[in-house]
């Protein structure tokens, strides 16, 4: 596999004279062999002709110190003196039978069994653990706090034990792990920190046109991760804290272990006006100062988030290429949180995928020095092994298409690893055929991802989503699930057909059977080997009109249950729709509760928005809107049936108006036996199973 390069000239400053060959290219000069970073005494002389380390499929090594400086420092020079200005990107911050073991309470839902992911509430069975901040309040303070409620199951409902205050930052997202003793608190995004003064404002330094000193952002970005020692959650204390440098992309917990993965673009301010001198003064400056940090806001102590050592290239990276762009893998022990290892790569990524043994990096980019009418990006896959102590660099690939096309459907959703085969589906646009759906099946041959099979191919044609009389498909996906050997894929424009793929044979997947019915699901979930629950809209092309079926007046969100024991046939058995509402679980799978009661009863709850208007006497609309949390049963067995039991919808004691609007996103429902908890911002109603709209609350 090739890894292409754009070569640049890099010109001084506006007298645009081409700057001479590199003195400090390793094997490229009969002189210097200084390298930059390193405490060398001699300071180059020109510009070198520096590449842009293109994205591709090419296998990686493991990088010297020396390399990695290199290479991150072509990278920062290259991001503001090839255009003066930085324009590197920065990139934003991915199943098993569904049931609940033998627990006798709902857990988070999660992709993969064993493979833990952050969610704002976390439950044991006797506390409940719930993430929230002031501005949920019914009165709203002054100053914003962020905390985790500590909540107790009592006879009489359940009450709160303890308040946990793990950040003093303001950060706009929290997600929770627990693991046995050990609650985890992860904070993303940042709106401000409160250290975020400059690194060094020094005005010598800001002057010196050879400055070794870089100059801090005011508004770094960051992200905290917390530990708590819950064993007595009335007494739950944080017992380690850190602040890292970067954007988180995603973490999860397996064994007792979290991972975290974070991306960070290398950074030097230059104050220099002439592209030599900038150079040298990068050339000089200390290189451990410009990568992430990792500070123990417990100690204040500040290290490097990794070691350059621990780190790896492409395999033909040279001297001369550059890549400021970093994607880092921390791993964390949560019984011993001093215990962390990070490993890293010379590129971002744009969401993981995990498994219990390996993590997936994946990102999308456009072969370099390529020009196409079509659209041919790729996606780049790297694989790292878990299994034992270390995080390992396995293998890289390839494909055509992205994860993310149109933003319409979870990217993590479209991997899965099955048998030590990695499967996953991209979508890409062809001017001749519209939408190109494909499913690959990986195998790792060497420190290779090849491509085993794919569908649709040269025997299987017939394209994934429905061909229009253009002769193309423009049916975007909205849900993938792989549940063992076979996939199910919902696609929609104007009707949803929901499509079974027989993965038996990983040399030769096939599409077994497809089924059209109005509107769409987002999300897919298993009930059995032979039952699937959608849900997602009922609604028509564009989302703008009902479907013109006996429910042409009800659009909004849609529960359905379908019957998929004959591949070839999968059936719609039955569906309950919210008339002009929508459900979070079409965006956020964590907001579904499930829990498996018997052998012949499958539980599970689902938050519901609803907006409606009212006409005032004088004429006025007032918009207003219901939250509640559905509560579905599904009867197993010869007669399988979905039936909606009710739900419990969150009030308040005090006037309306004085209570502040909270997002359904974040509601979520706990199944305890016959009890239901509705989590609704910072509060708790409690019902029963059997009754759901006879609430107690809010707690």
């Amino acid at each position: 596999m090739l890894y292409f390069r754009n070569s640049h000239l890099i010109a001084r400053s506006s007298f645009f004279i081409v700057a001479l060959p590199a003195l400090v290219a390793c094997g490229g000069s009969n002189n210097s062999e200084d390298k930059p970073g390193e405490g060398n005494s001699n300071v180059p002389k020109s510009v070198p002709e520096l590449n842009w380390l293109a994205e591709s499929s090419s296998s990686l090594r493991q990088a010297s110190s020396s390399e990695f400086h290199q290479l991150v420092k072509n990278g920062m020079y290259l991001s503001q003196w090839q255009s003066g200005a930085d324009d590197t990107d920065n990139v934003a911050n991915a199943a098993p039978e569904a049931d609940s073991g033998s627990s006798n309470f709902s857990t988070t839902n999660v992709q993969e069994s064993g493979v833990d992911e952050g969610d704002r509430i976390e439950y044991d069975g006797a506390y409940l653990y719930i993430a929230g901040h002031s501005e949920q309040d019914v009165i709203i303070q002054d100053d914003f706090q962020q905390f985790v409620r500590v909540m107790k199951r009592t006879e009489q409902g359940i009450e709160e034990v303890a308040k946990i205050e793990a950040s003093d930052s303001l950060y706009s997202h929290q997600e929770l792990y627990l693991d046995g003793n050990r609650l985890a608190l992860v904070f993303k995004y940042p709106v401000y920190t409160m250290d975020s003064s400059p690194v060094n404002t020094d005005n010598a330094a800001a002057n010196s046109d050879a400055s070794t000193a870089p100059i801090g952002s005011v508004y770094p970005s960051t992200f905290e991760l917390s530990v708590a020692d819950v064993t007595s959650p009335e007494q739950a204390s944080i017992i380690k804290q850190y602040r890292i440098e970067g954007d988180i992309v995603d973490s999860r917990v397996i064994n007792g272990d979290l991972y975290v993965v974070s991306n960070y673009s290398a950074y030097f301010e230059f104050t220099q006006t002439e592209a030599l001198a900038a150079y040298q003064a990068l050339y000089q400056a200390d290189i451990s100062q410009l990568m992430p940090k990792i500070t123990d806001l417990s100690t204040g102590s500040t290290s490097s988030l990794f070691e350059p050592s621990n780190c790896y290239i492409p395999a033909g990276t040279t001297s001369l290429d550059s890549a400021n762009r970093i994607t880092t893998i921390t791993k964390i022990s949560l019984s011993d949180p001093t215990q962390l290892q990070s490993t890293c790569i010379n590129t971002p990524s744009e969401g993981v995928y995990a498994a219990k043994n390996s993590i997936y990096l994946y990102n999308s980019f456009w072969p370099n020095d390529v020009a196409s009418v079509e659209d041919i990006t790729q996606t780049a896959l790297h694989k790292f092994d878990i299994s034992t102590d270390s995080i390992s660099y396995k293998a890289s690939g390839a494909v055509s298409g992205s994860l993310g096309f149109g933003g319409v459907s979870n990217a993590a959703f479209r991997l899965s690893e099955h048998e030590d085969r990695l499967r996953l589906l991209t979508t890409r646009f062809s001017a001749t055929e519209g939408l190109v759906h494909q499913l690959f099946i990986l195998e790792q041959q060497g420190d290779e991802l090849s491509v085993l099979a794919k569908l649709p191919n040269e025997d299987q044609p017939t394209p994934i989503g429905k061909v229009e009389t253009n002769g193309q498909v423009e049916e975007n996906v909205y849900a993938v699930r792989y549940i063992g050997d076979k996939a199910y894929i919902v696609t929609f424009r104007r009707v949803d057909p929901l499509y079974v793929i027989d993965l038996a044979n990983p040399t030769n997947p096939t599409i077994a059977g497809a089924l059209e019915i109005p509107g769409y699901s987002a999300y897919l979930h298993p009930v059995s080997e032979s039952l699937l629950i959608g849900i997602g809209q009922n609604v028509d092309e564009w989302f703008w009109a009902a479907p013109e079926t006996d429910n042409a007046s009800q659009v909004g969100a849609k529960v359905s249950l379908f019957d998929v024991s004959d591949m070839s046939a999968p059936k719609l058995l039955n569906e309950h729709i919210f008339t002009n509402g929508y459900s979070p679980v079409e965006f956020d799978h964590h907001a579904l509760g499930f829990l498996k009661a018997s052998d012949e009863k499958f539980r599970m709850t689902l938050p519901v928005e609803t907006w409606r208007t009212e006409q005032e006497v004088g004429g006025d609309m007032i918009w207003s809107n219901k939250n509640e949390l559905a509560a579905f049963e599904v009867t197993m067995g010869d007669t399988p049936n979905l039936t909606y039991l009710g739900s419990s919808v969150a009030t308040y004691e005090t006037p309306s108006q004085s209570v502040p609007y909270v997002r359904a996103s974040d509601d979520r429902g706990v199944i305890h036996d016959n009890t239901i908890y509705y989590v609704h911002g910072n509060f708790v109603w409690s019902s029963l199973w059997q009754n759901p709209a006879q609430n107690a609350g809010p707690f």
